[in-house]
């Protein structure tokens, strides 16, 4: 357990405070634009024609495939939903899952604390 966190030289021990610094903190870190040791030109490895679907929003056919390729009896996350909950469910949950889906492609990985409120 952590009792105190030191932000900017301010002591936190009031632990929702602490949380709200370290999701800050770690929020940051997926938005900063971090220098990369290469470069890597898809336009050399790629067909021109072809990489504008590299940069498509996920269709929901495409979700859907991924979901059936989901190893069974596992959970991909932390809710505990299986594979199995997700293709018997998908009528109920696919529009849900294409939210999320929707909004990460429009946030570019930019934000996540934002994707959770909107879906």
């Amino acid at each position: 357990r952590i009792n105190t966190l030191t932000v900017d030289g301010v002591v936190l021990t009031n632990p929702d405070d602490m949380v709200v610094a370290a999701f800050a903190h770690f929020d940051s870190l997926l938005v900063a634009d971090l220098p990369h040791d290469c470069a890597l030109d898809l336009q050399h490895l790629i067909e021109p024609a072809n990489l504008g679907d590299l940069d498509a929003p996920f269709t929901e056919d495409e979700i859907w495939q991924a979901v059936k390729r989901l190893p069974m009896r596992k959970a991909p996350g932390p809710d505990d939903f299986t594979a199995e909950f997700l293709r018997s469910c998908w009528p109920v949950v696919k529009h849900d899952l294409i939210c999320v889906f929707q909004q990460l492609y429009a946030l570019r990985g930019r934000g996540f604390s934002r994707l959770i409120r909107r879906c």
